[in-house]
């Protein structure tokens, strides 16, 4: 019983979490109004898009170890 509570509820973790990557992107998208016109400009997106993926590993790392307790 135990073991499907915990794994219903990495599903929600994970799940929030890839909502938020995904709006993340897509307000980048966005905000940089879908086309990049220099190699400059990909390059500073691509380093964005790396740290948010940083930290969202960061925080999915943290959400394991607090169902884990």
């Amino acid at each position: 019983m135990f073991n499907q509570i915990r794994l219903i509820l990495t599903g929600f973790v994970v799940a929030i979490l890839f909502i938020t990557a995904g709006t993340l992107v897509s307000s980048q998208i966005r905000s940089t109004g879908g086309t990049d016109k220099t190699q400059g400009d990909l390059l500073k997106r691509i380093a964005r898009l790396e740290n948010e993926v940083a930290q969202l590993k960061k925080e999915m790392a943290g959400a394991k170890l607090l169902i884990r307790d």
